[in-house]
């Protein structure tokens, strides 16, 4: 099984998922998110202590803003928001 850690933020996504219609095969799976950890596959046999870790992790952090700008694209091809505000709380999460 292949888990990831995605944050969905209230932000209005009309004009990404314009975008994304354009360019994102995968559109329909995943509304626009914030990729915390990419898809790493595991063999838990129990995700629980997994879930109950992410979930002690995350209860210990206080929002923060977040300001998307611009585009980059990744070394296997995938196009992304870039963070302007908020990045470097995301990279220590």
């Amino acid at each position: 099984m292949f888990y990831a850690l995605v944050h969905f933020p209230a932000i209005i996504t009309n004009d990404i998922n314009q975008l994304r219609k354009e360019y994102d095969p995968q559109v329909n799976w995943i509304a626009p998110h914030i990729t915390v950890v990419f898809p790493i596959e595991s063999v838990l046999e129990d995700e629980q202590p997994l879930i109950d870790h992410v979930e002690n992790v995350l209860r210990a952090w206080k929002p923060f803003p977040i300001h998307l700008q611009g585009l980059a694209e990744s070394s296997d091809n995938y196009l992304y928001l870039t963070l302007q505000e908020g990045n470097s709380e995301v990279v220590t999460l």
